[in-house]
């Protein structure tokens, strides 16, 4: 692979998009007669959605393939993915989920800040973090989601 990007074979838009679709591929490891997981372990979803939060950073800051707005669109759905998958998958991908969230405004960026726009966003993101919070009682979470706007703007 690092020989094919060397020497120019994989353009910038064409790493992304294998990026992306080899994340979203189903998990082959996984069996039917495999034991099931421990809840709140981490297993191989939160893996991909750390790769698919990656490509969309990758595809708007690095390569500007796509636009902010749309990329801010992205990372809102792809937030709430990862958000109503953590039900399933444990503590661990909802505290991705929340990472990703509230650091995409970060690396997105804009030229023409939106300021009712951009705390619109951090209170979806921390309305539904505290509701997966409420309702598995991942009450550490929802500490560092209290915590998490206000330190997070503060410092600067």
């Amino acid at each position: 692979m690092r020989y094919s990007i060397d020497e120019g074979y994989l353009s910038p838009e064409v790493r992304v998009i294998l990026a992306a679709l080899v994340r979203l591929r189903p998990d082959r490891r996984r069996r039917k007669d495999a034991r099931p997981r421990r809840a709140g372990r981490p297993g191989p979803g939160r893996r991909r959605r750390r790769f698919l939060y990656g490509a969309l950073f990758a595809a708007v800051a690095l390569y500007e393939m796509i636009s902010k707005v749309a990329a801010g669109g992205g990372a809102a759905a792809l937030t709430a993915f990862a958000i109503g998958v953590s039900l399933r998958h444990g503590i661990f991908v909802a505290g991705l989920a929340f990472v990703g969230g509230f650091v995409s405004p970060a690396i997105i960026g804009s030229d023409t800040p939106n300021t009712p726009v951009l705390f619109g966003y951090l209170l979806a993101i921390s309305a539904g973090t505290l509701g997966v919070v409420r309702l598995r009682g991942w009450w550490p979470l929802g500490w560092a989601c209290s915590r998490g706007p206000p330190s997070g703007l503060s410092s600067g």
